[in-house]
């Protein structure tokens, strides 16, 4: 797209619509686009966009330079919609295109870019940064997951190749020379660690001094974790300084107690879930540990890194944090 201002219409439904209205988003859409119209295809959102644009529920009978449809799960239904209304087919971006406009406001890809490595993936939260066309190796504990099955030997995303497939453990990278990558990445990954200062240790051992180091973690209370008390950073520096191992089950009678099996339909019953936790080595399903953006913020500075993000990026706490010179 050229660098002057062009016309958009959002048009969506669901979660990728609430997403919009994050205020950093906001502000680059304002900032990039003349926003002429909305579609709220569930009218849930009207006040909010209101308040924002004074545009709700239409298309203009304006010339219009794009329409981004927010929805990917129903990309295909809605398009349709807009051919139907004599919409020029070449002015609806792309399928993914909202999803990248979304996550690479949070996740610049100026900041994040070369050759990287994800630990614990692939991930839907980094498609902007996957399609970006960077280089992506993956690691993961083991040649076979529970959240991927039997891994190849190429790192993808669907079907696109994004680098190598490594297996390691996240707190033992020593496959992994020093200063090796670009970036590195860990989404949802974290707090199935027992050790995680030990595993942030490795993630900054590979990663090059001037470059940027993403962790997101879940906001508990989205999660089956919402009954536990959030982790203290004492008691990660304990761990760590007691070098606890990765088949460390010390957490696991407050975790059988607290655990809100209702939010963890693959958990099964209480005892269905405590005999898979039991097996935790193998399949690393426990979450040790509960986080916050004030305990990302003290594993930042105890890493000496410079913080540039440490927010709520989609129901995660999310922390950017570069490996100083």
């Amino acid at each position: 797209m050229e660098n002057e201002k062009k016309s958009i219409v959002i048009y969506g439904l669901g979660t990728n619509f609430t997403k919009l209205f994050t205020k950093r988003v906001k502000d680059r859409l304002k900032r990039e686009f003349f926003v002429v119209g909305f579609v709220d295809k569930k009218k849930e959102f009207e006040e909010k966009i209101c308040k924002e644009f004074a545009c709700y529920q239409k298309i203009p009978y304006v010339q219009i330079d794009y329409v981004c449809i927010t929805s990917t799960l129903y990309y295909s239904e809605i398009k349709e919609e807009l051919l139907a209304q004599s919409i020029d087919e070449v002015k609806i971006l792309p399928k993914n295109y909202w999803l990248d406009f979304y996550q690479s406001t949070y996740l610049p890809t100026d900041v994040i870019s070369g050759k990287g490595v994800e630990i614990g993936g692939p991930s839907a939260v980094f498609q902007a940064i996957y399609h970006s066309g960077c280089v992506c190796d993956g690691v993961n504990y083991s040649e076979e997951t529970i959240w991927n099955g039997n891994l190849d030997s190429v790192y993808k995303w669907e079907e696109q190749v994004l680098g190598n497939q490594i297996v390691a453990d996240a707190t033992d990278l020593k496959i992994i020379a020093d200063e090796t990558y670009d970036f590195v990445l860990s989404s949802n990954n974290l707090e199935h660690i027992a050790n995680p200062l030990q595993a942030v240790k490795e993630f900054l051992r590979v990663l090059k001094k001037g470059k940027p180091l993403v962790i997101l973690v879940p906001c508990k209370k989205y999660t089956f974790d919402h009954k536990r008390d959030d982790t203290t950073f004492e008691h990660l520096l304990e761990d760590y300084r007691k070098g606890v191992l990765e088949d460390d089950l010390s957490h696991l009678d407050e975790i059988l107690e607290l655990h809100d099996l209702s939010l963890d339909k693959l958990a099964g019953t209480k005892e269905q879930f405590r005999e898979r936790s039991k097996n935790n080595f193998k399949n690393r399903c426990l979450h040790h540990h509960v986080f916050s953006n004030e305990l990302l913020a003290c594993i930042g500075d105890y890493f000496n890194l410079e913080i540039l993000e440490n927010t709520v990026f989609d129901q995660n706490y999310y922390l950017l944090g570069i490996k100083r010179e």
